[in-house]
């Protein structure tokens, strides 16, 4: 089995689209979505993993949630729920999890989970996310087949309440290319 960890809803889409599309991983999410809808910018947790879900299906993985709230980011918690789940839903061994890169100007909670993967599995291909700085543009470029642009665009469009939302626009607009780090 080959798993795709992503913090967040998106990120999966964002960051790993084309790794998804090639290696056909299951997509892991760790953090459920109550921040936004807290602060007032609308949608709930169940239309982001609604999103997700469609996103995925477009690039050929089945999703699966972790349901960590974003507002209760702990380690411990993120360690003990990721090593239940994987004993729990795995048949077998892991054979590569792809991780977001630990960088220190990431999002805290990219880097909660990288730190986690690291602990946990043996085999961590990392996948560039972003930085305070931009985009991360660390590693080797993912390779791309043509009909997978479109592929992700597509998939991307499912994130409908973030494209909406002002502050989340950003990397929505930013370059398609994706980029892959060996551990």
């Amino acid at each position: 089995m080959q798993l795709f960890v992503s913090p967040h809803n998106d990120d999966e889409t964002l960051f790993g689209a084309f790794t998804i599309i090639r290696h056909k991983p299951a997509v892991l999410v760790v953090f459920d979505s109550f921040i936004q809808c807290k602060n007032g910018a609308g949608p709930t947790w169940m239309q982001r993993r609604r999103e997700t879900i469609e996103a995925c299906g477009m690039l050929g993985a089945e999703a699966h949630f972790l349901g960590v709230k974003d507002t209760e980011p702990e380690y411990d918690k993120i360690i003990s729920q990721l090593s239940v789940w994987t004993k729990a839903a795995t048949r077998g061994p892991i054979e590569t999890v792809w991780a977001p890169l630990y960088e220190e100007l990431s999002h805290p909670h990219h880097n909660m989970v990288s730190r986690a993967c690291t602990e946990l599995f043996q085999t961590v291909r990392y996948y560039a996310t972003y930085t305070s700085l931009g985009k991360t543009k660390i590693g080797e470029p993912v390779p791309v087949e043509p009909e997978w642009i479109g592929m992700k665009l597509k998939a991307l469009a499912c994130y409908q309440s973030q494209i909406f939302t002002p502050n989340c626009q950003e990397h929505f607009l930013r370059e398609q290319y994706e980029y892959v780090v060996s551990s």
